[in-house]
């Protein structure tokens, strides 16, 4: 049967695909490679020209696509394909999201990557068997409305003054009797009820005899000629009515709403069955998500660790170096020191970064709160990078309102510095002629802080559109000919996004491959509580 149905997978990543298609046909969809049931569309605009060519029986979905995002992508699909069942899968293992995608007409809520033990196997099994669920309801449904127009029906006609019923040959026939085996008497129907529902039953009849409720319509349980009881939708009008409007006859029908009665049960045993799921599939979500990232954090502090203890001997080695360089005399001897302090320091710039990258993942990095001006952040910048700069001739420019350059700020100076000068580097590493431009603007500002974007132009290189996605991601270049020819670990851009981040604010680049780059960052510092400033 699974190789029958056809499975919908909206889904923007080819990776997460191509991991769902692997567990589906391990659980069996998708087997047959000459008629694959697993379509693929990208974008919800795909979807709704596959579902043209042809409808599939169940939809995979992700939440965030390119031309949809979050809740609207489900009540989209839901009104594309109103009876076909979604399972959403996402990235997000928030219960709130999960429940919010049930109610917005979601079967079933993974998240992308959790598909061990067959769980999206058996989340495709339930949707499709909710599915046939739902039909099987409809179209009893359907039964129910066709017979309330006398097609199949039981009828009876009920001389109300007299107590005798008229009761046809397909009423009787519906509890399995003879067209003898059944009088015309009222008790005939009345002790057939269900004593569970015998009172309501009577009582509704009873309120419609007297005026209190508009129509008569009820649901109860009527005994079979088998011992069985067989759930009947019973309604009647009043045909007539005496002069002062007592009813004297009323007329009605019997329908047999048993296999809608079983289905409706059939189908909230599995919504409840399904809720328990979902609580259960969070909880061991939030477990494994807790273990994780602890063992993320544990991981991060043995780097850190790592770091100090590889640290320690490399300074010792620069040390003797130095020492070494003083007294030596020898040429080749002098060239081969020279050779292992270079080595020595780009070395322990690598350890360094690795050590800040550990620590701000397992959340030990601590930012200070001093008061400083910016004019001192730019002063370190160019005391450090200004002869750099000057070696390959390029030139310096400081862009900064004069406003700026003396306000008052609380904050750490440090890891503002630390995040300008990276750029700067490379900003001077990659340009070989031209200039350096720094500009310091301020974007927002309030009596108690200010958001600061800082820029930094070069007529370097410039990178392609299609590398600098790669840009901030740990241990990447945008290519290895740029760690051949201009050296560097992959590290700072990375570190340096961090840091943006940690102070409130996000980092960017602007270039085109030969014309250049603009890096820029933004970081939201804070005023200082006196209005008082700081010396120069």
């Amino acid at each position: 049967m699974s190789d029958e149905i056809k499975i919908l997978a909206v889904e923007d990543e080819q990776g997460d695909f191509a991991l769902i298609k692997v567990y589906l046909r391990l659980a069996g969809f998708g087997s047959d490679i000459e008629h694959d049931a697993v379509s693929w569309v990208q974008t919800l605009a795909e979807a709704k020209k596959e579902v043209l060519k042809q409808k599939p029986n169940i939809v995979l979905l992700d939440l965030n696509l390119p031309d949809s995002f979050g809740m609207e992508t489900v009540r989209k699909i839901r009104q594309l394909l109103p009876d076909v069942p979604i399972i959403v899968l996402s990235s997000n293992a928030d219960k709130n999201v999960a429940i919010a995608s049930l109610e917005e007409g979601a079967q079933d809520y993974l998240v992308k990557g959790s598909y061990e033990n067959d769980a999206l196997g058996k989340a495709v099994r339930h949707a499709l068997i909710r599915a046939k669920l739902e039909a099987k309801l409809k179209e009893s449904e359907f039964r129910w409305k066709f017979a309330v127009e006398g097609a199949g029906d039981g009828l009876w006609d009920w001389d109300v003054a007299n107590s005798t019923v008229f009761f046809s040959k397909r009423w009787k026939e519906m509890l399995g009797h003879s067209e003898d085996e059944i009088g015309q008497g009222l008790d005939e129907w009345e002790k057939r009820i269900h004593p569970d529902d015998k009172v309501a039953t009577l009582a509704a009849v009873q309120a419609y005899l007297e005026g209190r409720a508009s129509v008569y319509a009820n649901e109860h349980r009527v005994l079979c000629k088998n011992g069985e009881y067989k759930w009947i939708l019973d309604r009647g009008m009043v045909v007539a009515r005496e002069a002062e409007g007592k009813p004297l006859r009323l007329v009605g029908t019997h329908t047999d709403i048993s296999d809608r009665k079983a289905a409706a049960a059939e189908l909230k045993h599995y919504q409840d069955n399904l809720e328990h799921l979902v609580q259960q599939r969070t909880a061991e979500l939030s477990i494994a998500k807790a273990g994780a990232e602890a063992a993320n954090r544990a991981k991060s502090a043995f780097l850190a660790n790592m770091s100090h203890e590889l640290r320690t001997p490399m300074n010792g080695i620069m040390g003797m170096t130095e020492l070494a360089l003083h007294r030596a005399t020898d040429p080749k001897q002098i060239d081969q020191l020279n050779k292992v302090s270079q080595s020595s320091s780009h070395l322990l710039r690598l350890i360094n970064n690795i050590l800040e990258v550990s620590k701000i993942e397992a959340e030990q990095v601590v930012f200070e709160q001093v008061p400083f001006k910016l004019h001192s952040v730019l002063e370190e910048i160019l005391a450090l990078v200004g002869n750099k700069a000057k070696a390959k001739g390029l030139q310096l420019i400081i862009n900064i309102p004069a406003e700026l350059t003396t306000l008052p700020l609380q904050g750490d100076q440090g890891r503002l510095g630390q995040v300008l000068l990276n750029l700067v580097n490379n900003a001077i590493k990659f340009t070989a002629q031209g200039s350096v431009a720094i500009t310091i603007s301020q974007t927002e500002e309030s009596a108690s802080g200010t958001l600061l974007r800082f820029e930094v132009r070069d007529t370097g290189i410039g990178i392609a559109r299609e590398d600098q996605k790669r840009l901030f991601n740990i241990f990447e270049q945008v290519d290895d000919s740029s760690t051949r020819e201009y050296g560097g670990t992959g590290l700072g851009l990375a570190i340096s996004r961090r840091l943006a981040r940690l102070m409130g604010g996000e980092i960017g680049v602007e270039s085109e491959a030969g014309k250049g780059c603009v890096f820029w960052f933004t970081a939201r510092i804070s005023k200082q509580a006196s209005a008082e400033s700081l010396k120069p």
